[in-house]
């Protein structure tokens, strides 16, 4: 409770005025939109992250770690929204779903940093410890990317439930299949209107599959 507490407090101090954005067009013109969530589905080539995997790293950490690099080629994903007011941060962290001891679900939030091993380290120090804890890890300075992995079950994508105070944008995959020498993914990635467009949902994929792709 005390986390949720000073998570929400902390959402103060990054607070900015749209009318000094890009955005500001888009914030009069979604503002008020009752679900001004989009939902883009793409196949992505992620033979890397699996080859990478079998060097001992875990595919959703690969996973989370390009997301993170792909979002640092995209300055209009340091913006978000939080009910009607637009925050501006400088940073990014990736939010994990965690399953607890317990069976419950608890939130790791992962600071997006360039070197991977380092990366890993603080993926399996802090998913590790609110699996034992049962407790959410929160990073409050940072814009932060929610990722969801269901990685048992094969499906196309997943539309996320909208909520006026979870507005951040949302990856979700599943199982990946194999097809001829190739690993693919498909993928779901889900964006407040205010802050992208389409291309730039369409542009933050095309950076996503570069990230895979120099995974070495």
């Amino acid at each position: 409770m005390e986390q949720e507490l000073s998570k929400a407090a902390a959402v103060e101090s990054f607070v900015i005025d749209p009318e000094t954005t890009p955005r500001a067009q888009s914030y009069k013109d979604f503002v008020t939109a009752p679900m001004p969530m989009v939902t883009l589905f793409k196949e992505l080539d992620v033979t890397r992250l699996v080859r990478k995997s079998k060097q001992g790293y875990k595919y959703n950490m690969l996973m989370a770690y390009c997301i993170g690099q792909a979002a640092k080629r995209m300055p209009e994903m340091l913006l978000q929204m939080c009910d009607k007011t637009m925050l501006k941060y400088e940073k990014f962290a990736i939010d994990i779903i965690v399953s607890n001891k317990k069976g419950m679900l608890n939130y790791v939030d992962i600071p997006v940093v360039d070197d991977l091993d380092t990366f890993n380290q603080s993926y399996l120090q802090r998913t590790k410890q609110a699996a034992e804890n049962c407790e959410n890890l929160y990073v409050t300075d940072a814009s932060i990317i929610c990722t969801s992995a269901l990685v048992k079950y094969e499906f196309d994508g997943l539309v996320n439930l909208y909520h006026c105070l979870y507005d951040h944008p949302y990856l979700v995959w599943g199982k990946y299949i194999k097809k001829w020498f190739r690993y693919k993914q498909k993928m779901s990635f889900q964006w407040h209107h205010i802050i992208l467009d389409g291309g730039h949902a369409c542009r933050f994929m095309e950076e996503l599959q570069k990230s895979f792709n120099e995974l070495r």
